[in-house]
Formats: structure tokens, sequence, C-alpha cells
């Protein structure tokens, strides 16, 4: 089982990510996530989270979170977006974006205070 986005992400945004059946029927969910952390990375995190293997109604809740946080970002992202964004992919989407606007304004020049739109706060 893999998930990827409908639309070409950049690359700071982009993800490799499977759910893999094990013969004891637990399930290891795997992923990296380009620019945040590599799949290793990962599997440290989900040893220390006690999370390595899963059940199957742990991958079931993961799917489900990934359904909510759908129908949460369809209009903006929330606060509450991000903290289901967070928990599934372990990055404070909030803290990344404003990283990405800046490196990509510092990239072609621009002074991301004047971006429309963008304050230092969000």
């Amino acid at each position: 089982l893999g998930l990827g986005g409908k639309k070409n992400p950049t690359p700071g945004q982009s993800h490799a990510w499977i759910v893999v059946a094990n013969p004891d029927r637990s399930f290891f969910w795997l992923q990296s996530y380009i620019e945040h952390y590599t799949l290793s990375e990962w599997m440290e995190l989900s040893d220390k989270k006690n999370q390595r293997r899963l059940s199957l109604s742990d991958v079931y809740a993961k799917l489900d979170q990934i359904e909510q946080l759908g129908n949460m970002t369809s209009s903006s992202w929330t606060p509450e977006a991000n903290r289901v964004y967070k928990e599934l992919f372990n990055v404070d989407w909030t803290v990344a974006r404003r990283k990405h606007v800046e490196e990509y304004m510092a990239h072609v020049g621009a002074d991301p205070a004047k971006l429309v739109g963008w304050t230092a706060k969000q």
C-alpha cells in the first residue's frame, strides 16, 4: 500500500510512504520526507515511540487520519490540520512552510516581508 499526492509537490514536500504487511500479521508504516528525514531516521523515531510494528487497527487509524487531514485541508490549513499532519508525518508544516518560503525568497532575491499575505507570525 502506498500513498501519493494528486498534484506535483515541490521537492521539499515530497513523501515516500509505504505500508508493509509482515507474516506475523503486523505492519510496518515506512516513510521518508525529502528535506525533513530519511527512512532510517523515521525507523529510529518509530522505535522510540514503540510504533515500529503496528496492528491492522493501528494502520486503519492512520489511514483515517489521512482522510481526516484531506477533509480538513480542502479549503485552508488550520491548527488542527497541522496537529494531525505532525502526528502522521512528524513535520510541523506551519514551521516548514515558513522555512520553504524564506528559502525560495532568498533564492530569487526577494524580500519575504513584501510577500503578499505573508507575515512573520505565520
